[in-house]
């Protein structure tokens, strides 16, 4: 394995400035491109190979008895391709291991390559015996992983050019309220126990955010309670961020009370916070959606946020 350095890091941002989604390109320039994804690339080929990463990391997990240095990112090689793997636990939870593919030399365009990566990674995380692995592909390339699970999608869009399009006729019935305080941390989280008993798969892509984390949007970014025809109907939350090569809000929550679902309103709410969003002319709205809830990814859609790629899982 090759020593991380600078070399690395810069060898990486030509690979991913190769795959980048068609509308990153129309988005952004070259340099702007390379700059939103500086800090992503920074942090998969420097940081995570250090010793003081690989150390905080393994102290989390010291049941295992495993050493701190095997949790270190790793560069690997097979079938012409280089990549960037790592260890992970789904949810922090030591008995769901998993191996992320934080970066990759080339598209795959086969089953056959998974299956070369699996084998080589199933040889070189042995002691942590992860049962699957993870890659991000961009929606634009023709391969998307038959018979692969799909984990989460990527969608995102300028604030612009999503503040082009005409208002939709429910918008009167909305208003966002900027949120003073987190009173409504109770509620939110009922509203959330709620979609986990009528969606049992929602726990593995959507999870409530911690108060801890809730009083921070609200000292620093955009939280907004939702009423709909004057009544409180939930919470939204929007976070100066950049990743995947975007820059701008990330669409941290979204949820709404279930009389208030299957109205429209989703649409409506991300417009007006669209609104509310300071935008430098680059800044696009993105985030992430659980790739089984279609019904969100068609809403976002029609926000105007694209699917840029996604992540997906693949079984050791």
């Amino acid at each position: 394995m090759t020593k991380p350095n600078s070399l690395l890091y810069h060898e990486f941002l030509e690979y991913t400035l190769e795959q980048a989604h068609p509308k990153l390109q129309q988005w952004y320039t070259h340099a702007e491109l390379q700059s939103n994804l500086q800090p992503e690339l920074e942090a998969t080929t420097i940081e995570y190979f250090t010793p003081e990463f690989s150390s905080g990391f393994a102290s989390h997990f010291a049941e295992l008895g495993i050493a701190p240095e095997r949790f270190a990112h790793r560069l690997l090689e097979v079938a012409g391709r280089r990549f960037i793997a790592g260890i992970r636990f789904f949810g922090g939870d030591v008995k769901r291991p998993f191996v992320e593919v934080a970066r990759i030399s080339q598209p795959l365009e086969n089953r056959a390559e998974c299956e070369q990566i699996s084998e080589l990674i199933k040889n070189e995380f042995a002691e942590f015996a992860p049962s699957r692995w993870r890659i991000f592909q961009v929606s634009h390339q023709p391969y998307q992983f038959e018979g692969c699970a799909g984990d989460l999608r990527v969608l995102a869009g300028l604030l612009g050019e999503i503040n082009q399009q005409p208002m939709p006729e429910n918008a009167a019935r909305v208003q966002l309220i900027p949120a003073t305080s987190s009173q409504f941390y109770p509620r939110y989280v009922a509203l959330y126990q709620q979609l986990y008993q009528e969606r049992p798969w929602l726990p593995d892509v959507a999870r409530t955010e911690s108060l801890e984390d809730i009083e921070h949007y609200l000292q620093h970014d955009k939280v907004f309670e939702i009423f709909v025809d004057g009544q409180w109907a939930g919470i939204t939350i929007a976070a100066r961020d950049q990743g995947w090569g975007v820059r701008g809000w990330l669409m941290v929550e979204i949820v709404l009370d279930t009389q208030f679902r299957g109205q429209d309103l989703a649409v409506t709410v991300q417009r007006l916070l669209v609104k509310q969003l300071e935008d430098d002319g680059k800044d696009c709205l993105f985030g992430t959606i659980g790739a089984v809830n279609l019904p969100m990814q068609k809403t976002a859609a029609r926000v105007g946020r694209f699917d840029i790629g996604g992540y997906f899982w693949v079984d050791l």
